[in-house]
């Protein structure tokens, strides 16, 4: 009897015959060509670009063929039938439509010597689509109105990605591009945990009431609901539980409560029919789809397609073995879809596992070589697990739905399974985050030894760069990466907050942060706060900054949230608005944060913040000039470790325009160098950029018309509602607690004298890290017109009570302030009245005018009616000009209590 053979005999089999056969043809080097074209025949051999007079050498039509032949090749050098020699499938000329990923498994390995190379015959013009063609059927009345897709339908429905004439549509949205909606007030749910209220139902500013409640139940089935939190955006859907009157319940539950970090929290609605009503806007609407034509459409036919596939290559290693020595050069790939699932997508941070166009799993040294990646709902290139030594190089990326490169996915227990040893150099990132806004340029995520140099990352809506993930002092997940020579520019873009041209977190030993150029780093100021250009935030430690150049951001060139043994050298940090070095939270005695040789032209008379001062900073021969400094400088915080100097920069409208003067010869020629050299392909790379790299050279590289910034919030009348919260371990919605995790600290209880029977009590003792805690705070936003705010209070002869107005800038500047200890009313550490511990009070602070007032007054009214009114009082900060904080604190390590009700901030 015979035994049956594997299936992997007959293909080894196959590959000799295929091998012996071309060998006797007298062509077997030639052979390793297989060539491509749309004009090719299956049946061919690939060995010929055109087809010849006779017989089957011309190209083959498909990649799907081409790959075939390339591994009948690949077999038979395995078997030794055939020389070992690079395999070049070369694709001619043309749109290459895609029903199903380009799958590559250890199959399609080739060797050092011999790589298996895909490449364009003539870079950029040989084009890998994920994307439908539709016909148009008419035009009716103001629409256009196209075939949908035959297959697969369900995924426009769900909310996927629509092109016109190369230009990415817009989902129909309410309200328009550029515009939304806002938070009014976070909603509670009794299902949600007492210390995580907030985080699934709110109600909506007014102006947003009237589309909501013309939604029906199929629109509310279809909707997405765009969510802008501070440094994410989450794409939700309606909640199918009924929702408390008047509120918005989304699904899943959002990460941070609405409204925690700020009052001008913002939202839209997408994928319903009602919100078609603007040009270049685009709805599914039954079999067909309905397109509100633009102006730049023209005149003429519209070119529309629809991304059908989720990924378009992947690179996929087995238990068989790694793919090896796989390149991709000169290709351009488009049309990658991204479709909200419907259950909602939330994203913890940077967009992190939305898929991308190219994914690549347990793969050694592939290479990606003057590529393009365009036009995705979803990521450009991912390596994401056991991918090592591979690079990325001389690409452009643009018009990405969610960020252009990914690093890594967790850390390995085994380095050397770990992806890490990879290298990301040369290439043009710009317009990315257009579906998910919080995604990131480059991100390495606990992974080790690669290399992010020389690229130019651009109009971001998020971080360009960021490194580590792994947050607090755990076991460093990531290390020894170098972030080197790269342009970063118009990066967030007012879009979210919380973030950093080149951002870090976490232990990182032996990682390099050096000679990058950034510029113009914006944040959207309305919620959350901070834009950085170097960002290292929770736990970054022994990660050395030097020879960086940073222009114009609007939090400051270096910030530190809280880290450890990190050395910023030799850099050159100008005009930022809030600070230079901001140290936001210290660890004392152990964060000796090495400040030494930078070179400090601030915009602003503090360059140095919060706790950026000894022991936790050690500033060692810095510089800092006054010549753009809006006042006189207080530098104070840096002692003898800061000298003066009259250091100018001059900066012109390309990006690497940047010089200086009036400085010491050694760093004027740092920053020439840096210029020179940021974002720029080393000339010895012998990487041949791919057509279009160099547009991307210019400062005006934004590919759509730009988006107006929407104006914050208007001023939100808060009322802090204790009627609906039982008594216990609860808290109401809208307050930030300090210490967060702590119930007993700040409870609502019964209290029968209290107004409405409820009230929420302070309860301090000495048992808390810091004397000012417990303490509530309330996130404003008003910046001008007249506000008050109301409160009833009731406290022990132990406490100390104390009220205060803040606006955002670092140091704060305090208004109203005022407080309660001793029984004593204290305004400006002056005793004005004398009040009854145990007793009711209802105090109301009033600023006639924000921005424009220089005083404030104060009414304490007891339990009998009795008014004490106090006036003209001068604010605690005479620059006092916008509150964006409100607080309650007990300031006191005693044993005490105190006890509010009734507490609402409003317009006055």
């Amino acid at each position: 009897m015979t035994p049956i053979r594997p299936c992997g005999f007959f293909k080894l089999a196959a590959a000799a015959t295929l091998a012996i056969a071309l060998a006797s043809s007298g062509a077997a080097r030639a052979d390793a060509f297989i060539h491509v074209s749309l004009g090719g025949n299956d049946s061919h051999t690939g060995a010929s670009a055109t087809p010849p007079a006779t017989g089957t050498g011309g190209p083959v039509k498909t990649l799907a063929e081409a790959q075939r032949l390339a591994r009948l090749h690949l077999g038979a050098m395995r078997l030794g039938t055939r020389a070992r020699e690079p395999v070049r499938v070369v694709v001619q000329p043309g749109w290459y439509v895609l029903t199903a990923p380009l799958a590559f498994t250890p199959d399609d390995s080739g060797t050092a010597e011999a790589p298996v190379i895909y490449e364009a015959a003539t870079p950029g013009t040989a084009v890998i689509s994920g994307g439908v063609g539709l016909g148009a059927l008419a035009s009716t009345g103001p629409h256009v109105r196209f075939q949908a897709p035959n297959s697969n339908i369900d995924h426009i429905k769900a909310a996927g990605q629509l092109y016109v004439n190369g230009r990415r549509a817009t989902l129909a949205r309410q309200p328009n591009e550029g515009q939304y909606y806002f938070v009014s007030k976070p909603v509670p749910l009794s299902s949600e945990p007492a210390l995580a209220s907030g985080h699934h139902a709110f109600v909506p500013f007014d102006n947003a009431q009237s589309f909501l409640n013309g939604l029906g139940a199929a629109d509310k089935a279809r909707a997405v609901v765009g969510v802008m939190s501070s440094w994410t955006a989450s794409r939700q859907r309606f909640a199918a539980s009924a929702a408390p009157p008047g509120a918005l319940q989304l699904t899943p539950r959002s990460p941070q409560a609405f409204l925690s970090h700020g009052l001008s929290q913002r939202f839209f609605v997408e994928n319903v029919p009602s919100a078609l009503d603007a040009d270049g806007e685009w709805i599914w609407d039954g079999a067909e789809i309905r397109y509100l034509p633009r102006a730049q459409d023209g005149a003429g036919a519209l070119n529309a397609v629809v991304p059908m596939l989720d990924r378009l290559v992947s690179i996929k290693g087995n238990a068989l073995g790694f793919v090896e020595h796989l390149q991709f050069k000169g290709l351009t790939f488009r049309y990658q879809r991204s479709v909200a699932p419907p259950g909602g997508y939330v994203d913890g941070q940077g967009a992190f596992w939305i898929p991308a166009a190219i994914e690549a799993d347990l793969a050694r040294a592939l290479l990606f070589e003057s590529i393009e990646i365009s036009r995705t709902g979803g990521a450009g290139i991912w390596l994401r697990s056991g991918v090592r030594n591979s690079t990325i190089t001389g690409s452009l990326f643009h018009d990405l739905g969610a960020g252009a490169i990914k690093i890594g996915e967790n850390h390995s227990a085994d380095p050397a399974g770990q992806t890490g040893a990879n290298r990301v150099v040369g290439n043009r990132i710009n317009e990315i985050g257009r579906l998910y806004p919080g995604a990131v340029g480059v991100i390495i995520a606990q992974s080790f030894d690669n290399e992010v140099s020389y690229n130019q990352i651009s109009n971001t809506s998020y971080t360009g760069i960021s490194l580590g993930w792994s947050w607090g002092y755990g076991s460093a997940t990531s290390g020894r990466n170098q972030v080197v020579g790269n342009l970063l520019f118009n990066i967030g873009q007012s879009v979210l907050s919380d973030l950093g041209a080149i951002y870090a977190v976490g232990v990182s030993p032996g990682t390099v942060i050096a000679e990058n150029l950034v510029r113009e780093v914006r944040g959207y100021s309305g919620y959350g706060a901070g834009a950085w250009g170097i960002y290292l935030d929770e736990g970054a430690s022994q990660i050395e900054v030097r020879n960086n150049v940073v222009v114009d951001t609007d939090g400051g060139g270096f910030h530190l949230n809280f880290g450890r043994a990190n050395y910023v050298r030799d850099n050159v940090f100008a005009r930022g608005v809030q600070s230079e070095l901001a140290l936001t939270r210290s660890d004392p005695l152990q964060t000796k944060l090495d400040y030494r040789n930078n070179l400090v032209i601030p915009n602003t008379p503090r360059p140095m913040t919060k706790f950026a001062i000894s022991p936790d900073v050690i500033f060692t021969a810095n510089l800092v000039s006054g010549a753009e400094a809006r006042s006189a400088l207080d530098i104070s915080q840096c002692g003898a470790g800061c000298g003066p100097s009259g250091a100018t920069l001059s900066t012109s409208a390309s990006p690497a325009g940047v010089a200086l003067a009036n400085a010491d010869a050694t760093t004027v020629a740092m920053v020439h160098r840096v210029a020179s050299r940021a974002g720029r392909l080393p000339a010895t790379s012998g990487v041949l950029p791919a057509p279009g790299y160099h547009a991307f050279d210019g400062l005006a590289v934004t590919t759509e018309a730009a988006v107006a910034v929407a104006a914050e919030a208007p001023p939100v009348a808060l009322a802090i509602d204790l009627d609906t919260m039982a008594a216990g371990a609860t808290r109401p919605a809208g307050l930030a607690y300090h210490p967060a995790t702590d119930l007993e600290a700040v409870r609502v209880v019964g209290e029968a004298a209290a107004p409405g029977g409820k009230c929420l009590l302070f309860d301090d003792s000495a048992r808390f890290a810091f004397r000012y805690e417990p303490y509530v705070s309330m996130a404003m936003s008003y910046m001008s017109g007249p506000v008050l705010d109301r409160f009833a209070l009731r406290f022990d002869s132990s406490a100390v009570m104390v009220h205060e107005w803040r606006d955002d800038a670092s140091p704060y500047l305090a208004g109203p302030a005022f407080k309660i200890a001793a029984g004593g009313l204290h305004i400006n550490n002056v005793n004005v009245a004398s009040l009854m511990p145990g007793a009711w009070y209802s105090f109301r602070t009033e600023v006639a005018s924000i921005g424009s007032s220089t005083s404030w007054k104060l009414t304490v009214t007891d339990a009998a009616g009795t008014a004490r009114v106090f006036v003209n009082l001068p604010f605690k900060s005479a620059g006092f000009k916008k509150l964006k904080w409100m607080g309650f604190i007990s300031d006191t390590a005693n044993v005490s209590q105190f006890c509010m009700a009734d507490i609402s901030v409003g317009p006055g």
